[in-house]
């Protein structure tokens, strides 16, 4: 063997074995930029802990995942290059993606199919996309799996997340990032709709039991699809993963992006927002209207 080819073949190991490294090696790739991991004060990078808790979910130690984290703070990100990151080993793994619309989530399967196709990737794992598959809401490996875009309040049909059991390793994930918009967050109208279409449609969509579920993204509101989740509507119980803007030291968690000045300005000028999409921790409608130090105690 040539020394490249034994060097290969320890890169792809490595790559395969450690998802955020494989993510800092393909994102300049892709964009022409490096990837830098945010290295917060006082806490853990955000970024270490979405990609441990994504393995978790690749070598079957979790099967339910929500993970909570403020908007532009890297989410799609991670969630798009877990698919090929996956596909590397087992590359007739079937996955669903879903967001609050089709193009969304297509922009995410189309991401991760750029990354399938550089020459790069096919050069170190060996997997490739399917001549044949030219979309990028649904396309194949050679090797047949599958990667599936749809929207949250549209029916599934023809697609299954996983391989059926038994199958004892990751075949596939159901990964829904961000169900609904923000701007109709105060619709609860349109917060039932996705709950029920959870519960009738997307749920349904793994093929066995030990399939994953990865839910990624934002609060909106206090009875949202994550509440439904978190407080046990579906019979499971879920893995928690909750990163808010400012922790209990008022450490922030993306300084880099997002300084403790930006923060507490976002947190005086518009609370609700603040407390739902930022903290993670939703305040009832109104709640964020008063304060009890703009009332003086009269005598």
């Amino acid at each position: 063997m040539s020394v490249a080819f034994d060097i290969d073949i320890e890169n792809a190991a490595r790559l395969r074995s450690n998802f955020l490294l494989f993510v800092t090696h393909f994102y300049p790739i892709l964009t022409g930029r490096p990837f830098r991991i945010s290295n917060p004060p006082g806490r853990e990078s955000h970024m270490k802990i979405i990609a441990r808790e994504l393995e978790e979910c690749f070598y079957l130690r979790n099967n339910r995942l929500i993970i909570n984290v403020p908007p532009r703070h890297g989410k799609t990100t991670f969630a798009s290059y877990f698919i090929p990151w996956c596909l590397a080993s087992y590359p007739d793994s079937n996955f669903i993606y879903v967001s609050y619309s089709v193009e969304r989530a297509s922009a995410a399967t189309e991401l991760a199919k750029r990354i399938v196709q550089t020459k790069e990737y096919g050069d170190l794992f060996g997997v490739y996309v399917h001549p044949l598959a030219k979309g990028k809401e649904r396309w194949q490996t050679t090797a047949l799996g599958t990667v599936c875009a749809y929207g949250s309040a549209g029916s599934i049909t023809g697609a299954d997340a996983g391989l059926p059991a038994p199958i004892d390793r990751f075949t596939g994930c159901l990964m829904i990032d961000d169900l609904q918009k923000p701007d109709e967050a105060h619709s609860i109208t349109v917060m039932e709709k996705v709950i029920t279409n959870y519960d009738e449609t997307l749920s349904q969509r793994p093929s066995s039991y030990v399939v994953p579920i990865i839910c990624i993204g934002q609060r909106l509101h206090e009875a949202d699809c994550i509440a439904y989740l978190l407080n046990g509507g579906d019979g499971y119980e879920w893995r928690r993963v909750i990163l808010p803007g400012l922790d209990v030291n008022r450490n922030p968690l993306y300084p880099e992006a997002f300084p403790k000045e930006w923060l507490e300005n976002k947190e005086r000028v518009d609370p609700y927002t603040f407390a739902a999409q930022i903290q993670q921790n939703p305040i009832p409608d109104g709640g964020g209207l008063f304060k009890r130090d703009w009332f003086a105690i009269l005598p």
